[in-house]
């Protein structure tokens, strides 16, 4: 059966009426320094994620970096568990933890992306889903000075 997905899909592609979603946008909203102790250091990350769509869709990953410059580098999954409303705002708030070793971290720069993963609606990306097509993901970067 799955052989014959392809050509379903591009069949239902291009008979018209499919609409996909746009793409929502995300930004980095900030990067703060959230706890210090002598062993490490504990950073957030403010995302807002914008759906510029009159759906929702439902959010499903993220996967961040988070690189501390001379510290090292803090990568995580994590389920987002989350719906983006109907042309609405979801803030999503990401930690990452860094062992320092005492060091003040005050100033470092720092360089952080990822991306969140989402879920159009409709009987074309249950299609795309069981061909094994991943989700749409939206990128995300950023890079300062730790604060």
């Amino acid at each position: 059966m799955k052989h014959l997905t392809y050509p379903i899909v591009c069949v239902l592609l291009f008979a018209g009426g499919c609409q996909f979603p746009d793409h929502p946008t995300v930004r980095v909203v900030s990067v703060s320094l959230a706890e210090q102790t002598d062993a490490g250091v504990r950073v957030e990350l403010l995302i807002a994620v914008e759906n510029p769509n009159s759906v929702s869709l439902p959010l499903k990953q993220n996967r961040y970096s988070l690189t501390l410059d001379q510290v090292g580098t803090f990568s995580f999954t994590d389920a987002a568990n989350r719906t983006l409303p109907a042309r609405g705002v979801q803030t999503l708030t990401m930690a990452a933890a860094l062992a320092t070793n005492g060091r003040d971290v005050t100033g470092t720069p720092y360089h952080v992306t990822g991306s969140i993963s989402y879920e159009p609606p409709g009987e074309v990306r249950k299609l795309f889903t069981d061909a094994g097509v991943p989700l749409p993901a939206v990128q995300f970067s950023d890079s300062g000075r730790l604060e």
